[in-house]
């Protein structure tokens, strides 16, 4: 297997290297008329006589550029800068080039800030946004969005669909400068085909959503929708169907999660200058989720790396209603049924005083949700200085959850502590409605603005759940000595008020600064219930150590006044405030209420240094203040494990945060190469940590406390660039932690020390007209280390690789190959474990412009049906073996519908 992925490295390596050898560079300077370098001017190269893209790219801050395409060809060089005349030039590429400097004249007889743009320009710099133009890169009809953003210069999609550029999120993704899809950022990625975009408009994110600047070092993508996209109807309906070779033998499953395996996706809109709307469908049972997260997450790009078998219905719509210039409704809905079963087995390192534990288990488990969510936004500009806007998001959720659980815990010497068999039920009903409302005004005078949120937050939910256990301790010698039987119910209620509010005041002063004045303030309150029931024969009896009630009050107000200074050379925010935050808890069965108050400084300061205009450093520092959850409050023991108790603590109080960061980027203009790195250092006082109690079988209980300073440090580092000789793209990324936790294990303080480590490589062509090529290699390093007892040092290593190829065959047939060779060391049950994962298929288009396409593919080819995941936290080494989906062959058919 080895040597397959080592040659699979070696093509994707030497691949390019076969075009290096026949090609030649051409370089120049830009400058204009007083010989004054022209920064980020658009270069390209256009292979006569059929003006298709060659090559591009920007000066860098020395006005220099540099190219490079086929030898022996006929280009024409076109260079453009907003505000002056477009330079052209046809050339014969025989060899190396050096064209000297251009020197570019004004465009006189245009208005300032008109823009003079060549005849092709496949990126450009318009101010602070950079513009790429589709036509300059591979897209083939049934490609997504997605499949498009994956080949600009800098920009990644992680496997959980984050999106980021040059190192930076992605927050907000627009369709023609509006919102699509409300508040998901994803969305648009799965929704929209790929080719009907013109430009992608990437720009720093100026507000956040609730109409305030900010600070953050966030990323705003526009996609500019083709003239044939603007009107009309675009989409797909794809159909599959496929089956598991070798047919499973799973008892008590679902017929649903058998062995027959299909696909259902339809996605429509129908776009006009007044409406927007999109309907879409999906059904399968290849665990391709498909649900859209309500806080603005796509899901659906896992498959077979998710645990379990999953059946995933979901249906929904988008509409955009632009009623006139100043008014703007948008709403949201979407309904998701799943039905997951998963088996997996754990291995738990436990440490303690002296010595370890360990606990295994296999779990089966059986889960059933549905959801119901609706989102509604209404934007409505009042004049010209003033805005409001109003949203609602409403969720409505149901569903329950069968578990059985058989789990052994050993002692030292592998001596038997206990053991417990556990069928687990619950149902459960959540409901939750939030709106919000948000007003903007500017003032006459220039900078001076008013900005005013508004938002509450009402959830109701109940839960009602059946626990059947067998516990069994043993003596030291290994023999039974004790069996504990449980059946019991527990009814839980609950229900949560949250109101916030803030006002933000912005007052320039003079040209280049600007004071903010913020005020913040809500209210919390949460009230849970739980009644617990023995069951004995057919009598249900009140279990009062188990039943409880527990209400919160919790409000808190805080002032904030930040200096903001910004001039050519650097960035200036210096902010000072203070927190006032106060907690009333009432427990029905405690004989006096808690109550607390607390005042905590909050403060930032961020200074920017502008090394040029692409270079910049950064130092920034900031405060926070996070309050105790409901569940680490509430004193009412949670026995869903037996072995495992977790109780609340009514006297917690809040964690205060302080974090110091340092970034610096460079990008590189003349290569479309970006560098970033950052230095982060976080201190947390009143660290809320889990104190853990054993008893003489192990048994554990669980509760909050506050205790001590935790401190976590990491360095992390990322590179991009593009080798244009060998049209090649490079990604490297890399990182260090350091994490110190106190532990309070059986009333004795020590500490956890965590140093991790991990490093990232990403290489892929640049032209994939033929073929497409992605080789990425991974590596984990993960330590962990304790204060009194280094025999108890636990270390592991974890590295995988991967290989994406896809090879068009004339025109009309595509190959693709997707594997995955994942290695993880030291693990928990012995041996090192190798798991491959192999997905092949071959398709072809038909029709007019290629919109039916006809697949055939197979997943998980090696039919290796497992994953590992690992945790070390609190003083617990957790790791997980899944039991994955395996190997099947499926036919697919999918149809774009054009408009």
């Amino acid at each position: 297997m080895r040597p397959f992925i080592f040659c699979l490295f070696l093509f994707s390596f030497f691949y390019p290297s076969l075009h290096a050898q026949k090609t030649a560079s051409i370089n120049g300077s830009v400058v204009d008329e007083e010989g004054q370098p022209l920064i980020a001017a658009t270069v390209v190269l256009l292979h006569l006589p059929d003006s298709s893209f060659s090559s591009y790219g920007l000066t860098n801050d020395a006005g220099k550029f540099q190219l490079s395409a086929k030898r022996d060809s006929t280009y024409l060089l076109q260079i453009s800068y907003l505000g002056y005349r477009a330079y052209s030039k046809t050339l014969l590429l025989a060899t190396d080039t050096l064209l000297g400097v251009v020197k570019m004249e004004a465009a006189n007889t245009l208005l300032d800030g008109v823009e003079v743009t060549a005849e092709h320009l496949p990126v450009q710099m318009k101010g602070d946004t950079l513009s790429f133009n589709s036509a300059a890169f591979n897209v083939r009809t049934h490609d997504d969005v997605g499949s498009l953003l994956k080949q600009l210069p800098g920009l990644e999609i992680d496997p959980n669909g984050v999106i980021t550029m040059n190192g930076k999120k992605v927050t907000e993704i627009l369709v023609d400068g509006k919102t699509f899809f409300g508040d998901n950022a994803q969305a648009a990625l799965k929704n929209l085909s790929a080719d009907a975009i013109k430009n992608i408009d990437i720009t720093d994110t100026q507000k956040n959503k609730q109409g305030v600047e900010t600070t953050e070092d966030e990323k705003t993508i526009d996609l500019k929708l083709k003239e044939s996209a603007k009107t009309g109807l675009i989409g797909n309906v794809e159909l599959g169907y496929g089956y598991t070779l070798p047919p499973r033998v799973v008892k008590n499953l679902p017929a649903e999660l058998g062995n027959h395996r299909y696909k259902g996706v339809v996605s429509l809109n129908y776009f006009n200058p007044k409406f927007r709307t999109t309907l879409f469908g999906n059904i399968n049972n290849v665990n391709e989720s498909g649900q859209i997260d309500p806080v603005g997450d796509m899901r659906g790009a896992s498959n077979n790396l998710r645990p379990g078998i999953i059946r995933s219905i979901t249906s929904g719509m988008n509409m955009n209603i632009f009623a006139s210039e100043k008014t703007e409704l948008g709403l949201t809905y979407y309904y998701n049924n799943s039905l997951t079963t998963i088996e997996r087995n754990s291995y738990r390192e436990s440490v303690l005083p002296n010595n370890e534990y360990i606990r295994n288990s296999i779990e089966q488990n059986l889960s059933y949700p549905q959801m119901h969510f609706l989102f509604a936004s209404i934007k409505h500009q009042i004049d010209s200085s003033q805005q409001i806007s109003f949203r609602c998001r409403t969720r409505y959720q149901i569903g329950g959850n069968k578990r059985s659980i058989n789990e052994e815990t050993l002692g030292s010497n592998d001596s038997l502590e206990n053991r417990l068999n556990q069928a687990y039920v619950s149902e459960s009903m959540r409901f939750s409605i939030a709106p919000s409302l948000n007003y903007q005004k500017e003032f006459q005078k220039k900078g001076r603005e008013l900005v005013v949120n508004i938002a509450s937050d009402f959830t109701f939910n109940n839960n009602d759940s059946e626990n059947n256990s067998l516990t069994e301790l043993y003596n030291d010698n290994g023999v039974l000595k004790v069996v504990d039987t449980l059946q019991q119910e527990q009814i839980g209620m609950g229900d949560k008020q949250n109101y916030n509010g803030n006002i933000t005041f912005r007052e320039p002063i003079g040209t280049s600064n600007k004071l903010y004045f913020k005020l913040l303030g809500g209210i919390k309150n949460e009230q849970n219930d739980q009644t617990a029931y023995d069951i004995m024969g057919q009598q249900r009896i009140e279990n009062t150590a188990f039943s409880d009630a527990y209400w919160r009050h919790y409000n808190y107000q805080e002032l904030n006044i930040t200096f903001k200074r910004k001039v050519e050379a650097y960035q200036l925010n210096i902010g000072l405030g203070v927190k006032r935050s106060a907690l009333e808890g009432v427990v029905a069965s405690a004989s006096s209420p808690v109550i607390q108050a607390f005042y905590f400084p909050t403060g930032n300061f961020r200074f920017r240094y502008y090394i040029s205009k692409s270079k910049k450093i950064t130092l920034t520092y900031r405060t926070r203040f996070s309050e105790p959850q409901l569940q680490q409050l509430q004193p009412i023991i949670n026995n869903q494990n037996p072995l495992v108790l977790r109780i609340g603590n009514p006297d917690l109080q809040p964690e205060y945060h302080h974090n110091i960061r340092i970034r610096l980027d460079w990008w590189e203009q003349l290569t479309f190469t970006n560098f970033y790195t950052s230095l982060n250092f976080n201190l947390t006082q009143n660290t809320i940590i889990q104190a853990q109690t054993f008893d003489e079988n192990l048994r554990a209980i669980y509760q909050p406390i506050n205790d001590g300073l935790t401190y976590r440090a990491g360095i992390h580092f990322g590179y991009n660039t593009i080798f244009k000789k060998l049209q090649m793209k490079v990604a490297l990324r890399g990182g260090a932690s350091l994490n110190q936790r106190p532990l309070m294990l059986n009333g004795i303080l020590t500490e956890q020390l965590n140093h991790d480590y991990n490093a990232s490589l990403t290489l892929s062509n640049k032209k994939k007209k033929i073929v497409d090529i992605l080789a990425t290699a991974k590596l984990v390093v993960g330590n962990a280390l304790y204060a009194n007892n280094s025999e108890l040092n636990v270390s592991y290593i974890n590295h995988s690789y991967a290989a994406k190829v896809r090879v068009t065959i004339a025109k009309k047939w595509n190959l693709t190959s997707n594997f995955e060779y994942k290695i993880y060391t030291n693990t928990g049950y012995g041996d090192a474990i190798a798991v491959p994962i192999w997905t092949a298929g071959i398709n072809r288009t038909f029709l007019k412009d290629n919109v039916l396409k006809i697949e055939l593919m197979g997943e998980n080819l090696l039919n290796e049906a497992l994953q590992v995941n690992r945790y070390n936290q609190d003083g617990v080494i957790s790791e997980h073996q899944s039991i994955l989906l395996g190997r099947y062959v499926m036919l697919k058919i999918k149809y774009q519908i054009k408009n």
